[in-house]
């Protein structure tokens, strides 16, 4: 009777590591664990699309980046009630400044446990103070109105408790991984190139 349970321990760890590994680095996430990869920022029942523009210009300001955000349906993805997002939308942390490359990284999971998906986007290039470069995350959370930057936070490695200190060229933000029933996460594959505030679209 006891050797039931360790083999059902030793079937689901050898299922579900490969792939909560391949997502550590970059991979895709499949078969059961799959399923439980889903981004619905407005809890609607129905997966929610989140897409890094980080070479985006925001007015004049070059790479400052952008977020879009498609809502699912019945019927699949849907452009109708999308969102943009960049860090001069209201209630977004900072400000759109040339090569802040906001929306570098992506992230969801519903880090406030109230059944709504969140997201986190790197800004790998974001000035901290006088720091360039340093990196920073801001933290958008979703409702029934769904992603909204009101409450939202914004993370540096200045921020308080948050390990070490901001420095130039950190790309604080420039990978983010989330996990659990909301979470889904993409990173780029490599660090974009730091060179102060004017830069060229990210590396891919």
């Amino acid at each position: 009777m006891r050797r039931i349970p360790i083999v059902l321990v030793l079937v689901m760890a050898a299922s579900v590591w490969p792939a909560t590994n391949a997502l550590a680095n970059g991979g895709v996430a499949t078969n059961a664990v799959a399923a439980n990869l889903q981004a619905d920022f407005n809890s609607d029942g129905f997966a929610d699309l989140a897409v890094g523009v980080p070479a985006e210009n925001v007015g004049g300001i070059d790479n400052a980046g952008a977020v879009n955000v498609l809502y699912g349906t019945a019927a699949g993805l849907t452009g109708t009630g999308s969102q943009l997002f960049t860090q001069d939308s209201p209630g977004v942390g900072s400000a759109a400044e040339p090569g802040d490359l906001f929306g570098r990284a992506l992230a969801a999971g519903d880090f406030n446990h109230d059944t709504f998906a969140d997201l986190a986007v790197g800004a790998s290039g974001e000035a901290v103070n006088a720091v360039t470069s340093a990196g920073a995350v801001n933290v958008l959370y979703g409702s029934t109105g769904k992603l909204t930057g009101v409450g939202s936070q914004l993370f540096t490695q200045d921020s308080a408790e948050v390990g070490s200190s901001a420095e130039a060229g950190d790309d604080f933000g420039g990978a983010l991984a989330a996990s659990g029933p909301q979470g889904a996460t993409t990173s780029p594959a490599s660090p974009a190139a730091d060179s102060g505030a004017q830069r060229t679209a990210p590396r891919r």
